[in-house]
């Protein structure tokens, strides 16, 4: 019995000496280090849809979507963008398309992968069939005014916000808050005195900056027009002038020709010959071709002048000295 219990004993003491002892052991081989171990960065994606903000909204194409202006992708004809391998890093997402105004919005990944953020995008204020141009008056004896016309009309999502048109051009110190009219029309002559110059002519190719003010005070540059032609070419009257006596009630008006050397048409008005002078008629479109046009309608006896105008194709235009005239109907 005693000899069995040694016996157990030089064994259990083998078996723990054993555990001790230097080896390869292949489980124990297989494990990494920490200091070993290669951290892939955790892979991000977001994706959503831009839609137009109005009260029935559309899909926007070819907005630029980027986190952090890094790395981005443009939304297709659905609206739908994409944004694939990302780094997990918070930032801002920008939308940015040159109808809309940029917006953002603040991305933080917390726990999550895979975001999705939509986007309602405010359409920027468009400037609808802008007019620009000279407008040059010749008056006895030699007297010559300049002036600038402006007209437009503004698309905005906004337009009940809009607290006025702001006309501006820094050369000249000018800087004037249009308002719209009853028919949403923004309209301004300037005249040369406002822009204190002589001539208008130096105007041509500078720039008229436009800025849509809203009425929380923050303002967006629409645009910029600019002077593209003074006409200096003046058309010279025949008759009726110098007060003559006219025996019809429709007299035909004559001139002489011209060549500018581009597009025009002539114009012609009308006024009652007193202190306070009376629009009485006109005609537009008159082929650069002819030069006699009779009058289409009845003039009553009284005293007139009539006036042509030479247009070009920009709406730039000049109008000729007076020429006056009386209708006498014989009985």
């Amino acid at each position: 019995m005693k000899n069995i219990l040694l016996s157990s004993v030089f064994v259990l003491f083998f078996i723990i000496s054993a555990c001790d002892a230097p080896r390869n052991n292949p489980v124990e081989s297989l494990v990494i280090k920490p200091d070993t171990v290669k951290i892939e960065p955790i892979v991000k994606m977001i994706d959503g849809y831009a839609m137009s903000l109005d009260s029935s909204p559309t899909p926007i194409s070819d907005v630029m979507v980027s986190l952090n202006r890094s790395q981005g992708v443009f939304s297709n004809n659905s609206g739908y963008y994409k944004l694939l391998n990302l780094e997990d890093a918070d930032g801002w997402l920008y939308f940015e398309n040159e109808n809309y105004h940029t917006d953002s919005s603040r991305i933080s990944w917390g726990d999550f992968d895979t975001l999705r953020v939509n986007i309602s995008l405010d359409r920027v204020p468009i400037l609808v069939n802008p007019t620009f141009y000279s407008v040059v008056e010749l008056d006895h004896p030699d007297r010559k005014t300049g002036s600038l016309y402006f007209q437009t009309k503004i698309l905005d999502d906004n337009a009940n916000e809009i607290s006025g048109l702001r006309l501006i051009n820094q050369a000249h110190n000018y800087n004037q808050l249009l308002t719209a009219n009853e028919f949403g029309i923004f309209e301004k002559f300037i005249h040369e005195t406002d822009l204190n110059i002589d001539e208008i002519d130096g105007l041509i190719g500078e720039d008229f900056f436009l800025y849509v003010n809203y009425q929380n005070g923050s303002s967006y540059l629409v645009g910029a027009q600019q002077l593209k032609r003074v006409i200096s070419t003046s058309v010279d009257y025949i008759s009726p002038a110098n007060n003559q006596v006219v025996q019809s009630s429709n007299p035909v008006l004559k001139w002489n020709r011209v060549e500018p050397g581009f597009s025009f048409y002539y114009k012609i008005k009308i006024y009652t010959n007193e202190i306070n002078p009376t629009f009485f008629w006109q005609s537009e479109n008159i082929s650069s071709d002819v030069i006699s046009h009779r009058v289409g309608t009845v003039i009553p006896d009284g005293n007139y002048y009539w006036v042509i105008f030479l247009v070009d194709e920009y709406g730039n235009s000049i109008r000729s000295k007076p020429a006056s005239f009386v209708i006498e109907i014989p009985e």
